[in-house]
């Protein structure tokens, strides 16, 4: 997969080249940008440096000791953007920035010990834990970011019009297209070959024409391995943004069988809306809460009735139901026989 892509785009290095030779850019000022850490940027850094030329935006901004330590670094093209956001200390603890674009985006966690966590306006807890990325297929969301960890991040933002270039094979188009439609807000980590490519980012010295050259084929690069690694991870590999959630809530139903709780309750507990925990619990588990509860309790009641002589009303009790009747309507539901029918047959 990577040597595919790899050839696509140096068999195309022609065409880029007259891209950048006869193309009318915009100015800095229409140059639509994807503000991240729109209220930092305009009160909390002052501008170290801004260049442009070729088309590519250089900007690297330097935060404010009243704010804290650290820097921002953005590069935009037409077509792309990357952004490094290094804050090693803050005295907040968390900050309110936009993600509001209808660009595909990837962002890496690239610090090697803390998690970057993200409360959404509904008051959803989004992680990214560290050394590995999460794509973006469109982002329209308010977040607070959680400031009282170091955050090391870079962020790949591509444009609508980046699939558009004549680099593009229609094939290679609809990949790429696919890998954002698949895996929206799910994680991956980060091996080692994406580590280089990611560091080589990050330390790149070129400027003009030969910078641009440089991240265009970066990119592909980037694009091209979490391709080729997603092709032969596991579902076990892949995390889901709410996995830490969601492990939490089956562990909380898994121990507490004798009590049913509600979505309200389970959801309040992990700090999830009602309607993202119906969405993902089944988007993961492949059932719905209600479901895993019910199968969950059902196959303690299997175990009960097969080793225990316990009463049909205390197993009842065990797993949440108050009146045995509603245990054996549930039980003969869910196994097409009543529990004294069950217990009758294993013996």
């Amino acid at each position: 997969m990577i040597e595919i892509i790899r050839a696509i785009y140096y068999n195309s290095t022609t065409q880029l080249i007259n891209t950048i030779r006869f193309q009318t850019f915009s100015s800095t000022k229409n140059r639509r940008m994807l503000h991240f850490f729109n209220k930092i940027n305009k009160q909390n850094t002052v501008v170290i440096s801004s260049k442009e030329e070729f088309g590519l935006l250089n900007e690297h901004r330097q935060y404010l000791p009243h704010f804290g330590t650290g820097d921002v670094k953005a590069i935009s093209y037409e077509s792309w953007a990357i952004y490094l956001i290094q804050l090693e200390k803050c005295l907040f603890k968390q900050e309110v920035f936009h993600l509001a674009t209808k660009s595909k985006c990837i962002v890496f966690n690239i610090d090697q010990k803390h998690n970057i966590e993200w409360f959404a306006g509904d008051e959803n807890t989004f992680k990214i834990k560290p050394q590995t990325g999460t794509f973006f297929n469109t982002i329209e969301k308010e977040f607070q970011l959680n400031l009282s960890k170091p955050i090391h991040m870079l962020i790949i933002e591509l444009r609508e019009n980046y699939f558009e270039q004549g680099l593009f094979h229609p094939s290679l188009k609809q990949l790429i297209h696919s890998v954002f439609d698949e895996n929206d807000r799910l994680s991956f980590s980060i091996s080692k070959r994406l580590s280089t490519y990611l560091e080589e980012i990050n330390q790149s010295t070129k400027r003009g024409v030969c910078q641009l050259m440089f991240l265009n084929a970066k990119i592909f690069e980037v694009l091209s391995e979490i391709t080729d690694d997603l092709e032969t991870l596991s579902d076990v590999d892949v995390i889901h943004p709410y996995q830490e959630q969601l492990d939490q809530i089956t562990n909380l139903i898994d121990t507490q069988l004798h009590i049913q709780f509600s979505i309200n309750e389970l959801a309040k507990s992990v700090g999830l809306n009602t309607s993202y925990l119906k969405k993902y619990f089944k988007e993961v588990f492949n059932e719905t809460v209600f479901e895993y509860a019910t199968r969950k309790r059902i196959d303690y009641a299997k175990e009960l009735l097969e080793t225990t002589d316990l009463p049909i009303s205390s197993i009842a009790e065990k797993i949440g139901y108050q009146q045995g009747a509603h245990f054996s309507y549930a039980f003969k539901k869910n196994t097409g026989q009543t529990p004294n029918q069950y217990r009758k047959n294993f013996n």
